[in-house]
């Protein structure tokens, strides 16, 4: 019988005694092979689903600074009346009894600076600042002054709208965000009446409210270039002395023509109400109803990683 040569014996032992040990251990190595498998798969799958998401969330570009800059055509509707102590004044048609333009047109803008993937800080205004002359058909009574029928009127009105806004998404699959909104709306209105006839009878009463709000903020890309979106504001306070209600809706969408600029269509509602205010800020009432089509110049800072997909 031959002998089995001692190199191939001491082969043999190199391999099997690790596996003994193992057997002894009460380690099985295909089943612990197996599990590192799953283990190895699961990781690979979870890997290529945040890849996927991250490719979604590219594909449709969020940047981090965009800037609008437009003008409205507006038709603007309301009144104003200012008392004197405990003495009602007229209520004031600001285009019938003023001879207001119904129909201004009005510079806007507005900036959006995002930090993070889900916060944005938003910044929107718009002026209308308004001239016109009259001769009143009736007597009017504006604060402690009182315009005859028959005088030739001057006007001027300034109304300043101003909103800024943190926005926080809740919802954002790459292509559709939902967020809600908080910030602070400042609206200044002043109105002065001078009187033609008689240059020494005017009087201009102005007020400045700052109100708390709340609102609701949405888009979609319809493709890479096409952005619709919806933003609902309102503001308001209520007390003894404050009846304040501001409310805004704003459909728009823009279409980028290159990758950093485009063009904007927006619609714009406003409805303010004022009653009820102090004295010693303006004793009386406002009303105004605002309807506006802008058309905007757009202009976004990308990142990086969305510059790409607009190529």
């Amino acid at each position: 019988m031959k002998k089995i040569p001692s190199g191939i014996l001491i082969i043999l032992v190199f391999i099997l005694f690790p596996y003994e040990n193992i057997l002894i251990a009460g380690v099985n190595p295909i089943e612990g092979n197996h599990k590192s498998w799953l283990r190895r798969n699961k990781t690979r799958k979870i890997s290529n689903l945040r890849f996927s998401l991250d490719s979604i969330k590219t594909a449709y570009p969020q940047p981090f600074l965009t800037l609008h800059l437009g003008a409205s055509y507006t038709i603007n509707t309301g009144n104003v009346q200012v008392n004197s102590g405990q003495i009602p004044g007229t209520k004031i048609n600001v285009h019938e009894d003023l001879g207001f333009p119904k129909h201004p047109i009005l510079l806007r803008a507005n900036v959006i600076f995002s930090f993070g993937n889900f916060h944005w800080i938003s910044f929107d205004t718009y002026n209308v600042n308004r001239r016109g002359t009259e001769i009143f058909d009736k007597d009017i009574k504006y604060g402690d002054t009182t315009f005859l029928a028959g005088n030739q009127v001057r006007s001027q009105l300034k109304l300043n709208y101003l909103n800024l806004s943190y926005i926080n998404f809740f919802y954002d699959n790459g292509r559709s965000r939902a967020a809600f909104l908080l910030g602070i709306t400042a609206t200044i209105y002043s109105l002065r009446l001078s009187n033609r006839t008689f240059p020494d009878f005017n009087e201009k009463h102005n007020v400045f409210v700052p109100l708390p709000t709340i609102g609701f903020n949405a888009s979609t890309y319809l493709n890479k270039r096409l952005l619709v979106l919806a933003v609902i504001k309102y503001s308001g306070w209520w007390s003894k002395n404050y009846n304040c209600n501001v409310l805004n809706i704003n459909p728009y969408f823009e279409y980028y023509l290159y990758k950093n600029f485009g063009i904007g269509m927006r619609y714009n509602y406003g409805f303010t109400s004022f009653k009820k205010l102090p004295e010693k800020k303006f004793n009386g009432s406002i009303l105004n109803n605002f309807n506006a089509i802008s058309v905007v110049l757009v202009y976004r800072f990308l990142k990086k990683g969305d510059k790409k997909t607009m190529q």
